[in-house]
């Protein structure tokens, strides 16, 4: 309908200025608006409150909604149909102060139901955070009894890796050399770390690999990568998830993704690239080697493969627990304990 609209004369002739048509300016302006975030967010929340009137009120939703601005309307208008719903989030990555939408003001909400969705900013019912880093200061927003930490529902115990069925990675594998895991997150991270590997002169005993984040398309990092740097040698796995390949890597390359702190978790040494003038989405932790320049991590690169067999994994786990709270497969547990608790 939209659409129509915008092709009908006299739609089009509401749009002037001084007798000056800007039609194609401000309806193109308009439709961006139109299909945008903020008109996504509504849809969904409409979406969302519809689908639960036909359910009795008091249901739990889990969702990895946070307090996304996009989500929060989905909070609230399914309060206004069903005000007993408890609206469950669990931490999805790595939160940090310099994520805007992961830390906020205590004075945007008020937990005793005041002008919630209107005054006062909707929020979930209850968080369950991965560790104790971001308990820590979103306690300092938000209830510290709406708070339980469970760890990572995607981490897995070092010891018990998958059957490797991945024919890619078997092949690398089969190279019985060392394996330099390059993993992008989303929007255009990849091409920074694609620049830092463009010289790799490493290659007779390292092998590098990229597997991306699975909103982010192998083929266009490979584009990328062809396009720059055509005699650069690396090989795109497609077949096997970046967990399960962490594994039989020995060092992990992230920009500000999560990883970084699971490969820690399974005991392999990872570290973090942002070039300069990109602003980081994650808190400065020295315990996790982070470079902004090629020449920095060539340094340290150099260092490492001379130390490579010396046992680091105790420093390692200590680095991820901070963040990923313990390494022992019931994540899961604690969560159905938690949904249980909130029958009782």
């Amino acid at each position: 309908k939209f659409l129509i609209q915008c092709n009908n004369c006299n739609f089009r002739s509401l749009f002037m200025i001084n007798g000056m048509d800007v039609s194609d300016i401000l309806i193109d302006e308009w439709s961006n608006n139109y299909w945008g975030f903020q008109q996504a967010s509504k849809f969904r929340a409409l979406a969302t409150a519809k689908h639960f009137i036909q359910f009795c009120d008091g249901q739990i939703v889990i969702t990895y909604g946070e307090f996304i601005a996009e989500n929060r309307p989905i909070y609230y208008l399914t309060k206004v149909e069903r005000p007993l719903t408890t609206f469950v989030s669990i931490q999805h990555g790595m939160n940090a102060r310099n994520k805007t939408f992961t830390y906020h003001r205590r004075c945007e909400f008020n937990y005793n139901g005041i002008g919630y969705g209107v005054e006062n900013s909707p929020f979930p019912d209850y968080f369950l955070t991965q560790g104790r880093q971001y308990e820590i200061f979103l306690k300092e927003f938000y209830e510290s009894n709406r708070i339980t930490t469970i760890g990572s529902l995607k981490s897995t115990n070092s010891e018990s890796k998958k059957p490797n069925k991945s024919l890619q990675l078997n092949k690398v594998l089969g190279l019985k050399k060392r394996l330099l895991l390059i993993a992008p997150s989303v929007g255009e991270e990849y091409k920074g770390l694609i620049d830092l590997f463009s010289d790799w002169s490493y290659y007779n005993d390292w092998i590098l690999v990229v597997s991306s984040h699975p909103a982010s398309p192998i083929d266009r990092i490979a584009k990328y990568q062809i396009n720059k740097f055509p005699d650069m040698r690396v090989s795109y796995i497609t077949d096997a998830s970046t967990v399960d390949i962490i594994k039989y890597c020995n060092l992990v390359v992230v920009g500000y993704s999560v990883l970084a702190l699971e490969a820690l978790q399974s005991n392999i040494a990872a570290v973090r690239y942002v070039p300069l003038g990109v602003f980081p989405q994650f808190d400065k932790d020295v315990q996790v080697p982070s470079f902004h320049n090629k020449h920095q991590f060539v340094e340290w690169f150099e260092l490492f493969c001379n130390d490579i067999h010396q046992d680091s994994k105790v420093e390692y786990t200590k680095i991820a627990q901070k963040y990923i709270f313990k390494n022992d497969n019931r994540a899961g547990n604690r969560l159905w304990e938690f949904i249980c608790k909130l029958h009782k």
